[in-house]
């Protein structure tokens, strides 16, 4: 028995009856890096809320 095709697309993709893999770009990678590294350096376990830039509202994926 072969193996289904895999298709690829972005969270959410849905097509009949196809499989998808999720293949998508995170444009705020190196912005949550530095954050991290920020983070890091501090040297605490503590909350550092000042290291907080922007509230951002998660979106539901369609289905």
């Amino acid at each position: 028995m072969a193996a289904p095709e895999v298709w690829y697309g972005a969270y959410g993709t849905v097509d009949g009856d196809r499989l998808f893999a999720r293949l998508t770009y995170n444009p705020y990678f190196f912005r949550q890096l530095d954050d991290i590294e920020k983070v890091i350096a501090a040297g605490t376990t503590e909350l550092q809320p000042n290291l907080i830039l922007e509230k951002v509202t998660p979106i539901k994926a369609s289905h």
